[in-house]
Order: structure tokens, then sequence, then C-alpha cells
């Protein structure tokens, strides 16, 4: 699985350049057609089954890092793109379009029962979101803006003892117990963004 993993992520990482990504004569790129097909055609639910359900533990480490590479691939695209003067091409725009849509599948995902659920399968889910939230400035700048995500990873942590409890109806999945948490790259992810706020 590894040498595949390493394969993938290195076609998708040096096959595609900020530089020449919107002077391209080709109808689309490699790296749109890798997203559109293995994460937004079905809704991101392939990437899900495997990384909460699947029990080989090698398979979701590798699908979480071959999708941290490839969104953050996007991310320095687009934010170098968005800064000169192909802000307004179509590519960039389409390309923006079906990163938007990946991020919101991947990130509300934290806070799905489902997620919850499956909760000691789910270390390297968040070590995906880890990699892509510090994976560069526009990631960082990105989650940042269309995500209260410290404040829902605060509330997923503090589990039962949340104050977000008392409005609620359902009874939460309790993690933990003999076999720890794994919300280790959770605190990273969320030291990384209070750090990175803006304060006036």
């Amino acid at each position: 699985m590894a040498p595949i993993s390493e394969a993938i992520c290195s076609i998708l990482t040096f096959t595609e350049s900020h530089v020449a990504y919107c002077s391209t004569n080709k109808p689309t790129t490699l790296l749109l057609d890798f997203i559109k097909t293995h994460y937004l055609e079905d809704g991101c639910k392939n990437l899900f089954q495997l990384m909460f359900v699947c029990n080989d533990m090698s398979t979701r480490m590798y699908i979480a890092k071959i999708t941290a590479k490839v969104i953050n691939k996007c991310f320095i695209i687009y934010g170098v793109c968005s800064e000169g003067k192909d802000k307004d091409h179509p590519r960039i725009q389409e390309l923006y379009a079906a990163l938007d849509e990946v991020m919101g599948f991947i990130f509300h995902k934290l806070m799905d029962p489902e997620c919850q659920k499956n909760w000691s399968r789910l270390a390297n889910y968040f070590n995906m979101l880890n990699d892509i939230a510090q994976g560069g400035k526009y990631q960082t700048q990105y989650i940042l803006e269309k995500f209260d995500f410290v404040v829902d990873i605060c509330d997923l942590m503090l589990g039962q003892k949340s104050p977000k409890v008392a409005k609620e109806t359902e009874k939460r999945v309790s993690m933990g117990g003999q076999i720890a948490t794994p919300f280790g790259p959770l605190v990273q992810l969320l030291s990384h963004l209070v750090r990175s706020m803006h304060t006036e």
C-alpha cells in the first residue's frame, strides 16, 4: 500500500503547477478530475467508509495522507493564482468550487454522530484534518473564515461536558474508557488555529 500511496501523491504533486495551471489547453486537469471522481462523485461516502469503518489501519492512514496531499496541492494552486492575474480565470474558479465542496464534506463530518460512533478509528481522520490545516497559510485562512472549527473541536473533546449538550435531545456517544481517545492531532490543530487568529 505504501508504494502505491507514494506514487499517487508524487503524480498529483508534480504533474500540476500553479505556474501553468491556467495556460494549458487541456479541457480539464488531472487534479480536478481526481477530486471529482474520487470525492465529489459520491459525496465522499467512500472516503468516510474507509476512514471510519475499514478495519485496516494502514488503509486508513494512506487514504488520509493521499487526501491531505491532494487538498493541500489544490490550495497552493488556488492561493497563488488568486493573488495574481488569474484569480478570475474559469479554471481557478472551478478548482475552488470543487475544493470548497470537498472541504465542506470533510470538516462538517467531524460533528456527525456516525463519525463519533467510530471514535476508536479516528486517529487518521484527525491527522488528515491537522495535515490540511497546517499545510499552508491558504488552508489555515480558509478554515478560520469558513468554519467555526475551534468551537467544534472543543465541543467534540468535551463530549457530555460541553455546554452545547444542554440544548440537545439525543445523548452523545461516549468516547474513551479503556482505550484512550485519539485527540492528539486535534489538540495540535486547535493550537495552530488559535495561534493563527488575528486580533484587533
